[in-house]
């Protein structure tokens, strides 16, 4: 039986973090001096343990679900994720997306190295044995290619339709590539083969025809952005593969659960994109002027070479330069006396 005694000594201590939690509910965690956080996390325990002694009491049983009430809001607040601002997001690819990257940047190097290998694997047998782009690319291409006809007029006929299917396939090959990892990484390495293979069929067999400009041309715009994620995405496949198959001192589930958080960071772009261009490919008037505008830059002679490889030559050095600087999550947790880890 609790005495009356032992309750009335109690009860200022659930008010207490009940306050707490209104404050922290209301006005954020910022609201709250480094004392009360520490009183914060004590009072939850401490209750924690009172509700364990009313629930052994009978008599107590409205005191009991008060506190499990309590003590769910405590906990909800407590171990909630912070508010996100829109600061967050730009500190994020500012700073955290690159360190990721540049801390699993031989992952994405080994994906886009055997990705060129297969390309170069691809144009020298298209060199030798040009039948040879028939089996891969289908007789209806090469016949396009043979009359000097880019495939791409018909894409930009249908606008909205050949927008969204392209960016169906563009993601679908980067999450394939990422989830094939799970295979011990022979789904992502065939991804980057098969993939390397085509460009280098592709680029071969244009050349052949004199049509290595319109090609090129139509692929630097939008290749410059799309190659990249398939590289990042290939990386974090690999990456996955290395988890399952060197666990190290680690279990297996443990390796591969780590390997698992890496791997949506990585495809983080992608995901934005996703969210974005779905958004985008939903509304008629935006596909019809983004295409109209990609069928102007592709067919004006003015802009095609000055335009064109200026802002892919741009980009790629942007890139480069962004991602290969020091890490700058270090200096930047420096400057607001927090820790970079």
């Amino acid at each position: 039986m609790i005495s009356t005694r032992w309750l009335e000594k109690r009860k200022p201590h659930w008010s207490r973090l009940e306050a707490l939690l209104e404050r922290a509910t209301n006005r954020g965690f910022k609201s709250l001096s480094r004392f009360e956080l520490q009183e914060l996390g004590l009072l939850y325990r401490q209750i924690a343990a009172d509700l364990a002694v009313l629930r052994e009491d009978r008599g107590s049983v409205h005191f009991a679900r008060y506190l499990n009430q309590l003590l769910a809001c405590a906990h909800n607040t407590i171990y909630s994720a912070h508010r996100a601002s829109p600061s967050a997001v730009v500190e994020y690819f500012r700073f955290a997306y690159p360190r990721i990257f540049r801390q699993n940047l031989s992952y994405c190097l080994a994906a886009f190295f055997i990705f060129l290998g297969s390309a170069i694997v691809g144009m020298a047998l298209t060199y030798h044995d040009p039948d040879f782009k028939v089996k891969i690319l289908g007789p209806q291409m090469v016949e396009t290619i043979e009359r000097h006809q880019m495939w791409t007029h018909s894409i930009v006929g249908i606008k909205p339709v050949a927008s969204s299917a392209i960016m169906t396939n563009n993601l679908g090959v980067a999450f394939m590539s990422f989830a094939a990892g799970i295979t011990a990484g022979i789904g992502t390495i065939y991804m980057m083969i098969f993939n390397g293979l085509l460009i280098g069929v592709i680029g071969t067999a244009c050349r052949l025809s004199g049509m290595s400009l319109q090609l090129w041309s139509f692929v630097a715009p939008h290749g410059v952005l799309e190659l990249p994620a398939i590289f990042i995405s290939g990386g974090a496949g690999l990456r996955l593969a290395y988890g399952l198959l060197f666990p190290g001192f680690l279990p297996r589930r443990e390796s591969i659960n780590n390997a698992l958080q890496v791997g949506p960071d990585l495809l983080t772009n992608a995901r934005y994109r996703t969210q974005l261009m779905s958004n985008k490919c939903s509304c008629q008037s935006y596909n019809d002027t983004l295409n109209e505008f990609r069928l102007y830059v592709n067919q004006s002679a003015i802009l095609a070479l000055p335009y064109k490889y200026w802002v892919c030559l741009n980009l790629i050095c942007l890139g480069i330069f962004g991602y290969s600087l020091p890490d700058g999550t270090r200096l930047y947790c420096q400057n607001r006396g927090g820790s970079a880890f």
